[in-house]
Protein backbone atom coordinates (compact mmCIF):
# COMPACT_ATOMS: atom_id res chain seq x y z
CA UNK A 1 0.00 0.00 0.00
CA UNK A 2 1.08 3.38 -0.76
CA UNK A 3 0.01 7.15 -0.26
CA UNK A 4 1.36 9.91 -1.96
CA UNK A 5 1.94 12.77 -2.29
CA UNK A 6 2.30 12.68 1.25
CA UNK A 7 1.98 15.32 2.97
CA UNK A 8 -1.13 16.63 0.88
CA UNK A 9 -3.83 18.83 1.16
CA UNK A 10 -6.63 16.18 0.78
CA UNK A 11 -5.91 15.16 -2.76
CA UNK A 12 -4.51 11.82 -3.02
CA UNK A 13 -3.57 8.63 -4.45
CA UNK A 14 -4.02 5.04 -3.07
CA UNK A 15 -1.81 2.12 -4.40
CA UNK A 16 -2.32 -1.46 -4.13
CA UNK A 17 -0.80 -4.32 -5.73
CA UNK A 18 -1.15 -8.01 -5.12
CA UNK A 19 -0.10 -11.16 -6.41
CA UNK A 20 -3.73 -12.61 -7.43
CA UNK A 21 -7.06 -10.53 -7.19
CA UNK A 22 -8.35 -9.45 -3.61
CA UNK A 23 -11.67 -8.13 -2.81
CA UNK A 24 -10.41 -4.99 -0.59
CA UNK A 25 -11.94 -2.13 1.76
CA UNK A 26 -10.47 1.26 1.41
CA UNK A 27 -10.80 3.39 4.35
CA UNK A 28 -9.02 6.65 5.95
CA UNK A 29 -9.36 7.27 9.50
CA UNK A 30 -7.84 10.06 12.03
CA UNK A 31 -5.12 9.73 14.51
CA UNK A 32 -8.02 8.89 16.78
CA UNK A 33 -9.12 6.00 14.97
CA UNK A 34 -12.26 7.49 13.62
CA UNK A 35 -13.28 6.31 10.28
CA UNK A 36 -14.23 9.34 7.64
CA UNK A 37 -14.15 7.34 4.44
CA UNK A 38 -14.61 4.13 3.31
CA UNK A 39 -15.35 2.34 0.02
CA UNK A 40 -15.07 -1.16 -1.16
CA UNK A 41 -13.89 -3.03 -4.39
CA UNK A 42 -14.01 -6.01 -5.78
CA UNK A 43 -11.51 -8.18 -7.27
CA UNK A 44 -8.46 -6.27 -7.15
CA UNK A 45 -4.97 -6.77 -8.28
CA UNK A 46 -2.86 -3.92 -8.56
CA UNK A 47 -4.72 -0.19 -9.00
CA UNK A 48 -4.73 3.24 -8.07
CA UNK A 49 -7.69 5.23 -6.88
CA UNK A 50 -7.41 8.75 -6.53
CA UNK A 51 -9.16 10.43 -3.74
CA UNK A 52 -10.16 14.22 -2.78
CA UNK A 53 -11.57 14.03 0.70
CA UNK A 54 -12.15 17.58 3.01
CA UNK A 55 -9.41 16.87 5.77
CA UNK A 56 -8.38 19.42 8.08
CA UNK A 57 -4.56 19.88 8.76
CA UNK A 58 -3.65 16.54 11.00
CA UNK A 59 -1.84 12.98 10.53
CA UNK A 60 -4.04 10.50 8.92
CA UNK A 61 -4.06 6.90 8.22
CA UNK A 62 -5.32 4.93 5.09
CA UNK A 63 -5.88 1.35 5.71
CA UNK A 64 -6.44 -1.25 3.29
CA UNK A 65 -8.51 -4.43 4.70
CA UNK A 66 -8.21 -7.39 2.29
CA UNK A 67 -9.23 -11.48 3.43
CA UNK A 68 -5.40 -11.73 3.90
CA UNK A 69 -5.19 -9.47 6.44
CA UNK A 70 -4.74 -5.06 6.76
CA UNK A 71 -2.48 -2.56 5.69
CA UNK A 72 -2.06 0.78 7.16
CA UNK A 73 0.10 3.79 5.84
CA UNK A 74 0.09 7.19 7.92
CA UNK A 75 -0.66 10.14 5.36
CA UNK A 76 -0.30 14.37 6.69
CA UNK A 77 -2.67 16.80 5.27
CA UNK A 78 -1.14 20.60 5.72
Amino acid sequence: VRVYPNPNRGSFSVEVSFGQLRDLQISVQNALGVQLYQQNHRSVQSQVYALDLDLSAGLYFVKVQTEEGSFSQPFVVK
